[in-house]
């Protein structure tokens, strides 16, 4: 299996902790803080890594000492999403069976409470509830937010909801003990900086809500040219690559690398640093995580090409400056480039799930944003196109889309970044300025056709009326 030193427009996951550099402080102040807080936020600028710190760095460590529970709630769709009280029940599915001194808990109301009481009869332990992308919760209507917060509140504080504390009057004593037990709860929220302001929606349950902050901030220099070169330096996708880290699960010698172990030159590195810095609206002191990604796989699709040489001959390619590709046309590039990777005649069916299907664009703002969609839903509207259930898990491959479990059962999709947005909006641009222009020329053509028609049926008519003319003139 070929194994990529970078994720590109994907983010780190759990089994790539082994390629994941840069970020070793930020690993450890955040676990430091979530062990010492119930309630924690994640803040930072799209693009940042705020996936990949968690997934990669903070909840491998955190998961053993606590069980991590991971919530993606996703957009809100009429119809399809359930409450996120409930999307948390159903991330935490119980046991069929309880320990008999639990057993009144299911004719409880079904609580977060009760449903955590019931988790946590069979065993004692930590929860760390998870919200990855918690912007996605304020698209849900106003009434299942607010059963939300009053839920998590209680949790969190420790205290039963109102609706337990009377059903608990025809408990026993023991019955009532253990319903009011303080549990361990701790939650961590991940959201977009530019949407901090609305978790004031929730301050007056969670009124410490933003106490405890933690800021994902840019990548400096320092860190940014760890992530460069501690990826491309490794020789083994394996465990044990440095100093204890855990990469992917080891199946023998089916694990390599798409490229060799290659180097980076200085004039690189201090291209790459300038570069992303000054792309990074134009603040010059860091580096976004997500759109080094997408360079270094640029870059590293060349080196596994054979498009780089050993310039100092020690047997490792060597980027050099003029190794580097435009940086104001990467992401685009990379876009296409994905896309070339699917067969020719999927290509178009691609192109519109993914601009149509997975981004709505309103042409009145000139802006976009990414949509997430039940895959049964895709298949439905885009069937005609072309979409098929193995051209979905072809786009996944691409990671140009990823999918997501959803509560029905099924998976959402949606585009796998936000820096991907512009430029998948530009290529739906071009795409809809080019089908306008061939329906243009279509209808010109249709037009020049039927006056065309309707000249040459003149002109029968005419010689007709002049033929029948000269008869009558014979006679």
């Amino acid at each position: 299996m070929k194994i990529y030193r970078y994720p590109g427009v994907r983010p780190f996951e759990a089994g790539d902790s082994a390629l994941f550099f840069g970020r070793d402080r930020d690993i450890a102040d955040l676990y430091e803080m979530v062990r010492a807080e119930r309630l924690v936020v994640l803040f930072g600028k799209s693009g940042y890594g705020k996936s990949s710190l968690l997934n990669a760095g903070v909840l491998p460590r955190l998961g053993k000492v606590m069980t991590a529970v991971e919530v993606r709630l996703g957009e809100y769709i009429a119809g399809q999403s359930f409450p996120p009280a409930e999307t948390v029940q159903r991330k935490t599915p119980l046991q069929q069976r309880l320990q008999p001194d639990a057993a009144f808990l299911r004719r409880l109301p079904p609580t977060l409470w009760t449903h955590f009481k019931q988790l946590d009869s069979g065993r004692k332990g930590s929860y760390l509830l998870v919200f990855d992308q918690f912007e996605e919760f304020f698209s849900y209507p106003t009434e299942q937010q607010r059963a939300f917060r009053d839920q998590l509140a209680d949790l969190l504080n420790g205290e039963p909801p109102e609706e337990l504390r009377e059903a608990a009057r025809t408990l026993d004593r023991e019955q009532r003990r253990l319903l009011t037990a303080p549990m361990d709860i701790r939650v961590l929220f991940a959201i977009r900086s530019d949407r901090m302001h609305e978790m004031d929606r929730l301050k007056d349950r969670l009124p410490a809500i933003l106490h405890k902050r933690y800021e994902l901030k840019a990548l400096s220099r320092e860190q940014a040219r760890e992530a460069i070169t501690g990826p491309a330096a490794l020789t083994d996708p394996r465990p044990d690559l440095r100093e204890g880290r855990i990469t992917m699960t080891p199946l023998k010698d089916q694990w390599a690398f798409a490229s060799p172990p290659f180097e980076y030159r200085e004039d690189a590195l201090d291209k790459i640093l300038a570069g992303l810095a000054i792309s990074n609206t134009a603040q010059q002191s860091g580096v976004e995580a997500f759109q080094l990604q997408i360079l270094c796989d640029s870059i590293e699709n060349k080196v596994a090409a054979g498009l780089v040489p050993d310039r100092d001959g020690n047997g490792r390619p060597d980027v050099a400056a003029e190794d580097l590709p435009d940086f104001t046309e990467v992401f685009a590039q990379y876009y296409e480039r994905r896309l070339a990777l699917l067969p020719e005649t999927q290509r178009d069916a691609a192109r519109r799930v993914i601009e149509d299907g997975l981004v709505r664009y309103d042409p009145a703002t000139d802006e976009g944003r990414r949509l997430s969609v039940d895959g049964q839903a895709l298949l439905k509207d885009f069937e005609v196109a072309g979409l098929s259930p193995d051209l979905l898990r072809e786009l996944e491959n691409t990671f140009l889309v990823r999918r997501e479990p959803n509560t029905l059962g099924g998976h959402n999709y949606e585009l796998s970044h936000d820096t991907l947005l512009a430029p998948v909006v530009r290529a739906k641009k071009r795409r809809m300025a080019a089908e306008e222009e061939r329906r243009r020329k279509e209808e010109l053509a249709a037009e020049e056709a039927r006056i065309a028609r309707e000249k040459a049926e003149a002109q029968r008519r005419q010689r007709r009326n002049v033929g029948r003319g000269g008869a009558f003139r014979r006679r």
